[in-house]
């Protein structure tokens, strides 16, 4: 889109509400310079509360670059208050990255406030350089004051945190020694200067705390077992959430119920991993709350974990598994879990790989359909791992992406799916089908056809405006279909066909003789299937369906509803060879009598 020399946008951010340079500020600002300069604000991008540091999070400024990498822009100039609004980022290169993807583009980036020139001569260039490594160096220092303002607070015997734990409530300490308020959760004290400290929270809160350290301490209760036991009674965490078996490590080792804080066992600083600090590194302030729990208590709960998460070997996790599939005749995942005195089911997954290993191991071989939860992460990580990477792949293969959904996006104009394609067992064999009931239906859709373990096997790209696709199939009516190994070689079939181009490609364009010659396939010859049908029931009386699982196991690749009433048909038609008694088929030979009624014969 051709943009107007006079045409601007403006982007505009602010990290908190208590910072100087507010967005009403910038605004007039930037109004002020577009007026001076005779520029028209059309467009405005704006991100409130955000930090500078990355780009995650700022919704705005990532909308502002696809705009203007997809040539959507309609404007020549992006109006920006200072360096330090476009980004804190700790490499100076990132923020000249982002200005440069703009000016190559054919959009200039203008900050209003910074005393240097707009352009590409070189003193602009070394200073705006140095204003970028200010605005990080200033992060870095504000870091590094925020970090020393809290462990001061600490030292003074205060509490620095956000929210207090469960059976604890947060108590306002005003600076003139008024009397304080107690903070409910989700509450905030007013004034700045005024302190934090804890104290006991209700009665029956503090209840459940006492019995979830005894219990622990007691050795027969598991954390998975405690946070079953807490949801079953409709017992809640802090903020009304479920208890899960890290939260309840995690309350088991705060020494906030005995009195004790404890502040910087983690560091994470500028937006970049968390990691665990050396135990010579906390803050340490003792006996600065009331304790609600015994120290004698506390410590018995510490020993009961150390020696539930070392001292249980394969072996016995192993025999304990066997003891309860001996109690109850069967395993499942509710029963690992809910069983007091046993390790969890995170557990054995850890140590085992999956509870169907574990499982097996102990003389329990459990249903076809119990592996679905062992797969379901591996293919939600596989999923979105794909989607991620997708919209990139196609750009720096010169397409316009825009998203629409999580499924859908647009490619130059023409509506895609994305989906995965998981392998299904069926009577027929393996199948791979995709549903797209939710309107509206993409025109092209891009499917991975995954095997049992969830492992791709290869990539597809076939039309998908009907509500049900099965891949790797004969086909009822020809369409075009892609396929390759090659997620590189799918992308340029995908493009190929979005610009109206055929995807021909030695990987396998389905064409209309191709189709058709898929569907002769599937009616299996009548003579063919006559000899087989007598070469099955020879000597036996079988149902119709269990003819048909016969026939399939013959080789016959015919869906089995239609395999099943070609069956009925042939034993219908050929009265000579085959009898029907009590829903049961069997065939006749020359010197054959009629057979009395005989039980059913199951396949097995």
């Amino acid at each position: 889109m051709d943009a107007a020399p006079t045409r601007a946008a403006c982007y505009l951010r602010m990290s908190t509400d208590h910072q100087r340079v507010s967005i009403p500020m910038q605004r007039e600002a930037l109004a002020a310079y577009a007026a001076q300069h005779g520029l028209t604000i059309v467009r405005e991008y704006c991100d409130e509360g955000r930090s500078g540091l990355s780009l995650a999070g700022r919704d705005q400024l990532k909308a502002l670059l696809a705009d203007v990498l997809e040539h959507r822009a309609d404007y020549s100039t992006i109006l920006v208050y200072d360096v330090s609004r476009w980004g804190r980022f700790q490499d100076t290169d990132q923020a000249a990255y982002y200005e440069f993807v703009c000016r190559h583009a054919g959009v200039r980036v203008v900050y209003c406030k910074e005393p240097f020139p707009s352009d590409a001569s070189p003193l602009s260039a070394v200073v705006k350089s140095i204003k970028r490594i200010m605005a990080g160096e200033y992060s870095r220092e504000l870091s590094e004051k925020v970090y020393a303002a809290k462990a001061q607070v600490v030292r003074s015997g205060f509490f620095p945190g956000a929210s207090a734990p469960l059976g604890m409530r947060r108590k306002v300490v005003p600076r003139d020694g008024g009397p304080g308020i107690i903070l409910q959760h989700g509450e905030w004290k007013w004034r700045q200067d005024d302190r934090i400290t804890l104290v006991p929270g209700p009665p029956d809160e503090i209840k459940w705390v006492r019995w979830i350290f005894r219990a622990a301490a007691s050795g027969a209760w598991w954390p998975h077992s405690i946070a079953r036991h807490l949801n079953d009674q409709g017992v809640r965490n802090v903020g009304g959430t479920t208890w899960k078996e890290c939260s309840i490590r995690s309350m088991l080792h705060n020494e906030k119920y005995i009195g004790n804080l404890v502040y910087g066992q983690t560091a994470q600083k500028l937006k970049g991993p968390r990691v665990w600090l050396p135990e010579d590194k906390w803050l340490r302030a003792d006996g600065i709350f009331t304790p609600i729990i015994s120290r004698r208590l506390f410590d018995q709960a510490q020993a009961a974990l150390a020696r539930r998460s070392q001292g249980v070997s394969e072996e016995e996790g192993l025999e304990m598994l066997r003891q309860l599939y001996r109690k109850h005749g069967r395993l499942s995942l509710a029963l690992v879990d809910s069983a007091q005195d046993l390790p969890g089911s995170t557990w054995y997954r850890r140590r085992f790989g999956n509870l169907r290993d574990a499982f097996q191991r102990v003389g329990f071989t459990p249903n076809r359909r119990f592996g679905a939860r062992e797969t379901f992460g591996a293919r939600l990580r596989l999923i979105e791992g794909m989607r991620e990477g997708l919209a990139e792949r196609l750009r720096c293969k010169g397409a316009r992406v825009e998203p629409l959904s999580r499924v859908l996006m647009s490619v130059n104009g023409v509506t895609v799916g994305t989906k995965m394609a998981f392998c299904r067992d069926t009577i027929a064999g393996p199948q791979w089908v995709i549903q797209m009931t939710r309107p509206p239906r993409p025109r092209w859709l891009l499917a991975v056809r995954l095997d049992k373990e969830a492992k791709v096997m290869d990539y597809w790209v076939t039309e998908g405006d009907r509500c049900h696709v099965q891949l790797a199939a004969p086909l009822r009516r020809p369409r075009r279909e892609f396929r390759s190994a090659s997620l590189d070689e799918a992308l340029h079939a995908l493009l190929q066909v979005c610009q109206g181009e055929p995807a021909m490609s030695g990987t396998g364009l389905v064409t209309q003789a191709a189709a058709q010659t898929a569907r002769a396939r599937r009616v299996p010859n009548m003579t063919l299937l006559l000899e087989a049908m007598t070469r099955v029931l020879r000597g036996k009386t079988m149902r119709a369906l269990q003819i048909t699982e016969e026939l399939v196991k013959e080789g016959f690749a015919c869906r089995s509803y239609r395999l099943n009433r070609m069956v009925a048909f042939v034993a219908c038609t050929n009265a000579d060879k085959f009898r029907r008694i009590g829903g049961c088929w069997y065939a006749l030979t020359e010197a054959a009598e009629k057979p009395k009624r005989q039980r059913r014969v199951r396949l097995t």
